[in-house]
């Protein structure tokens, strides 16, 4: 996904392919068999084989900014709150957060949906209940309203990348952590996080 538009890049042909115009693609997801993307309120899956992309599905209202296959819903995130639908047979949907503007999604394997919206926190969506994590600053909630990215470790611990560093939730205590990275040669100098990965 480059400047709102999907490429395909072929690394044994070092071939690339644009797949979508306009600059107006602003999401995009893998389910291990094939690729998701949004264009404004459409949900499209590609097939990687093929190159070829079909309309699959497309929500109510609101601008899709992320798109997240969990393990049995397709969890969409848009300028309107969360869209939820079967991801077997899709087609009703499931609406939380109604006018709030989400920035990131993800399904832990035993927390629930993890849910960051625009500057107003981090949401929780476990068991069918929506709960807010406070911004508290210890380790009853977040350290930041700003939650831009999320990964899970092998011991179910969630790591947050928050506009205020890196911070960790561990399921089994039910306490948040804020994690110190030293400003040095090869540490961060802000602790604004984006990105994480888990190797």
């Amino acid at each position: 996904l480059c400047d709102g538009n999907l490429f395909f890049y072929d690394i044994y042909t070092a071939d690339m392919e644009q797949i979508t115009e306009g600059n107006k693609t602003t999401a995009l997801e893998s389910d291990g068999t094939q690729m998701w993307f949004a264009k404004g309120r459409d949900i499209y899956s590609l097939k990687t084989s093929t190159d070829t992309a079909q309309l699959r599905m497309t929500v109510p209202r609101g601008r899709i900014n992320v798109i997240h296959c969990g393990h049995s819903c397709i969890y969409v995130g848009t300028t309107d709150g969360v869209f939820m639908t079967d991801k077997v047979h899709p087609g009703t949907w499931e609406h939380l957060l109604g006018g709030k503007d989400i920035y990131r999604l993800y399904e832990s394997t035993a927390t629930g949906l993890w849910i960051a919206t625009r500057m107003e926190g981090l949401y929780r969506y476990v068991n069918s209940r929506l709960k807010r994590v406070p911004v508290t600053g210890n380790d009853k909630g977040t350290v930041d309203r700003q939650i831009r990215e999320f990964v899970e470790d092998d011991a179910g611990n969630m790591w947050f990348g928050t506009f205020s560093g890196l911070q960790k939730y561990n399921p089994h205590q039910d306490k948040y952590q804020v994690v110190n990275i030293p400003v040095y040669a090869g540490g961060l100098n802000h602790s604004s996080i984006y990105s994480l990965y888990k190797d």
